[in-house]
């Protein structure tokens, strides 16, 4: 979203578009489902009208971007360490990738290939990439920066392969059976200067506690997640508790030992899209009912009126107003 604000697109309101409520835009702590990532992946590769996008993407990537991990790995005591720390963590990037590594008598391999079938957009890979060569560079700038010896891509090649070439200093395979990034393993198994094993320690208690959380995310977030992916074709049930391989029962009995229910959790997301897409502006009444899985405007409007109390337009008045209000006070 940095890179998209560097380029002047609004990168808020691709995140609406993309099913990321501002809830989840103002928290600091809060995971978006990756399907709403992929989607926000696509839209900023159209809205910018550029398929390299990604490889921008890793100029906006921050020694705060991932936390503890960032400070864990900047700490670790060489380049192998690092990368063996990225692949036991992983899940603090990214759910759309499996990261690996491989060792032979000349490169050290971390490889990248997609979790599931439906494989991430080539801009999320290519960003992935592009933040890992960067962040090694800036783990031995004290030898002006290590780049890869070599880089493999299973994705077909680009138009513009040299602009790949520049970013990654290496020769690049497309097309290739694997995707890659290799260093020499003189290279990976040198010293680093800012080795400090207590640090490691003490920021891994707090990455091990992180990655816990994630991994046993509750029954309740997850349905969110997949709802929200599927908003506007009616989410059911029976579909959901298909997607989670669970069956109805064992599903409605996953969410009440969470105190919430399906309809619950389906209303809640309904309510707080509707409001978002409201003050945002950009849709019609009619749009917002089929983004939020309605059959009509007047079944939404009878809907938002039983959360709100008032009608979506009294609720568009009243934010203007308020906000209105809130510039006026600013201004004085």
């Amino acid at each position: 979203m940095r890179a998209l604000d560097a380029l002047d697109l609004d990168a808020e309101r691709l995140a609406l578009r993309a099913g990321i409520s501002h809830r989840h835009l103002r928290s600091k702590s809060e995971r978006v489902p990756q399907p709403q990532m992929t989607k926000l992946w696509h839209l900023a590769e159209d809205a910018s009208g550029d398929p390299y996008l990604g490889l921008h993407v890793a100029r906006h990537v921050s020694p705060s971007t991932f936390g503890a991990l960032t400070h864990a790995t900047y700490a670790s005591s060489n380049m192998e360490s690092a990368f063996k720390r990225i692949v036991r963590y992983q899940h603090m990037m990214t759910d759309s990738l499996k990261l690996g590594t491989e060792c032979s008598d000349v490169g050290y391999r971390l490889t990248i290939e997609p979790f599931s079938p439906d494989e991430p957009p080539d801009v999320e890979i290519d960003a992935f990439c592009a933040t890992w060569v960067r962040t090694m560079r800036q783990l031995t700038s004290h030898r002006g920066g290590v780049d890869p010896t070599r880089v493999s891509w299973r994705r077909p090649k680009p138009r513009r392969a040299a602009l790949y070439r520049r970013v990654f200093r290496a020769p690049i395979e497309f097309a290739a059976k694997e995707t890659y990034i290799e260093y020499a393993r003189r290279d990976s198994e040198m010293l680093l200067p800012d080795v400090n094993p207590e640090l490691v320690h003490h920021y891994e208690r707090f990455v091990a506690n992180d990655v816990a959380q994630l991994e046993s995310s509750s029954t309740t977030e997850r349905v969110r997640g997949l709802l929200i992916d599927s908003l506007s074709e009616g989410p059911s049930q029976a579909a959901v508790a298909r997607a989670l391989r669970m069956s109805r029962s064992s599903l409605k009995t996953a969410l009440s030992r969470e105190g919430s229910t399906f309809q619950g959790i389906l209303t809640d997301l309904r309510s707080e899209l509707a409001c978002d897409y409201l003050s945002e502006g950009n849709y019609s009444i009619k749009e917002i009912a089929f983004l939020l899985g309605f059959s009509d405007a007047t079944t939404f409007t009878r809907a938002f009126r039983n959360w709100t109390g008032q009608p979506p337009g009294r609720f568009v008045s009243e934010q203007r107003r308020r906000d209105q209000a809130a510039v006026t006070e600013g201004g004085s």
